[in-house]
């Protein structure tokens, strides 16, 4: 029979609140991976950058579009290398050292892809183990707090973003790129493509992502207790 989450040992409760986490770094690691694929790249620079710095014949919105998408698509999958190279080292400003920081970016862009493929794996291992065991319960109560911290967290974090942006994209790359050469002139192509409007829009989107992900996974761990109650043995007549 399944137990109220009240029932549940103390060791039980503190696995939900780790699979909880698990859900919630999985969320989030899923929505960076959304917004930074090049559509959505593209679609956010065409709503934040209005012009481009190279001279080249065309649009220059267009041109900035095309980059943007091309940087993306390098840093989320490694695809476009030697075109990602050869465009940067026609800025003057700064071509070797946003070389060198989008390289970097790579390389955290492939430990997101592996911790987001083990999350899933120890999602569906903890989906798998809860459905054999029978703990309805237990899935209940990780998916409902998964909910709240995918719900809070965004929430948190909006207002930081809200009122000290600068300061937490300081810190962010601090604590990702300590090598420090994430700092370019202002007229470089990596600031000219992705200003300060794109990187906050960008963050705003994943916050949302997220809060939608808690919703959903609030409306499972609801649509759970139909289920649990459903396998729940009928009452003995026996004396």
């Amino acid at each position: 029979m399944a137990r109220s989450a009240r029932s549940l040992t103390g060791a039980a409760q503190l696995l939900a609140l780790l699979y909880a986490v698990t859900l919630l770094v999985l969320v989030t690691l899923l929505a960076v991976l959304v917004v930074s694929s090049p559509v959505v790249v593209s679609s956010l620079t065409r709503m934040t950058q209005p012009s481009y710095i190279l001279p080249e014949e065309g649009s220059m919105l267009e041109r900035s579009i095309e980059v943007a998408a091309l940087t993306a698509d390098f840093v989320r999958l490694g695809n476009q290398e030697a075109e990602m190279i050869e465009l940067y080292r026609q800025d003057e400003a700064a071509g070797l050292e946003s070389i060198g920081h989008l390289l970097d970016v790579r390389d955290v862009f492939i430990t997101v892809w592996y911790v987001a493929g083990l999350s899933a794996v120890l999602v569906v291992i903890g989906a798998a183990s809860a459905h054999f065991l029978r703990a309805e319960e237990w899935m209940r109560l990780a998916l409902r707090v998964a909910a709240v911290l995918c719900r809070s967290v965004p929430v948190v974090l909006g207002l930081i973003v809200a009122l000290a942006f600068g300061p937490l994209f300081t810190f962010f790359h601090r604590v990702f790129f300590p090598q420090g050469n994430w700092q370019f002139p202002s007229d470089s192509y990596l600031i000219q493509t992705f200003p300060e409007p794109f990187w906050i829009s960008a963050t705003a989107l994943i916050l949302v992502l997220v809060a939608l992900g808690g919703v959903s996974l609030y409306g499972v761990s609801r649509l759970a207790s139909p289920l649990a109650s459903r396998r729940l043995p009928a009452p003995s007549d026996a004396c």
